[in-house]
């Protein structure tokens, strides 16, 4: 746990408020900006990754209109957006199925390796969404476990009247 940081994300938008443990030597990107209000659409809340611009963990974030499980959700999301599914793992929680997935992807003609886990929260499902060169997948796995694990919510999700 040494080499880990926990990194306060914090937000105006309450529901996009949150902490993880990520790897000291990784850097935070900015790519979109930090959203303040949903879209509905899925969000980029942050990018964070290594020195090397080879693996990158994203946290989006999505305001769902109805209940939605999240396994299913992702389900179908990976399906539109042709990943390849490797190994599926169903988390029970309290909110709903979670799932875990390790997928493939052709990504500019070379192989990518995603994991990718999901949460949800009243009504957000946020989205980790971890991915490396499959070549150098094996070095930072961990390192995307240990953000699945230890990806924790700080804001109020309440909807307010």
């Amino acid at each position: 746990m040494r080499s880990y940081i926990l990194q306060d994300f914090p937000s105006p938008h309450p529901p996009f408020a949150f902490n993880i443990l990520m790897p000291k030597d990784w850097l935070w990107f900015e790519k979109e900006g930090r959203p303040t209000a949903p879209n509905g659409k899925p969000q980029l809340l942050i990018a964070y990754g290594d020195r090397g611009d080879t693996s990158l963990v994203e946290i989006l974030a999505l305001k769902t209109e109805r209940p939605v499980v999240p396994a299913d959700w992702l389900h179908e999301w990976l399906k539109a957006n042709d990943y390849q599914i490797l190994a599926n793992r169903i988390i029970p929680a309290a909110t709903g199925r979670n799932a875990d997935v390790k997928a493939r992807k052709m990504v500019k003609g070379r192989p990518v390796l995603f994991r990718i886990r999901t949460f949800q929260k009243d009504d957000y499902i946020y989205i980790l969404h971890c991915f490396s060169d499959a070549e150098t997948y094996p070095q930072v796995e961990q390192h995307f476990l240990v953000a699945a694990e230890t990806f924790e919510l700080t804001g109020n999700t309440k909807s307010t009247p």
